[in-house]
């Protein structure tokens, strides 16, 4: 599995993606649903356009949640693509 678009999937009744997609290392292209809970995607292999397909899909939060990219797929992102994440209310692993 290298590519998985989800961005028709329904996520607003979901309580946890904390390991979603974690180590699935071979996967480069996930094209994101909604994101409203902390959501796990570390030990990827995930394009920059894939990275900023969740990142811009996360939805706006008021309680602690987390995007755990882990640091390989963090260093693809700018400080300014991080900020649009934190600037909606996450933390980012």
């Amino acid at each position: 599995l290298t590519t998985l678009d989800l961005s028709n999937f329904d996520t607003s009744k979901v309580a946890t993606m904390n390991n979603f997609i974690v180590n699935a290392s071979v996967l480069q292209s996930f094209i994101s649903c909604v994101i409203p809970v902390s959501f796990g995607a570390s030990g990827t292999a995930l394009t920059h356009d894939s990275l900023m397909s969740i990142i811009n899909n996360l939805a706006t939060v008021t309680t602690t949640q987390t995007l755990t990219l882990g640091s390989t797929n963090l260093a693809k992102l700018s400080s300014e693509e991080k900020a649009i994440a934190t600037n909606k209310g996450w933390t980012l692993a």
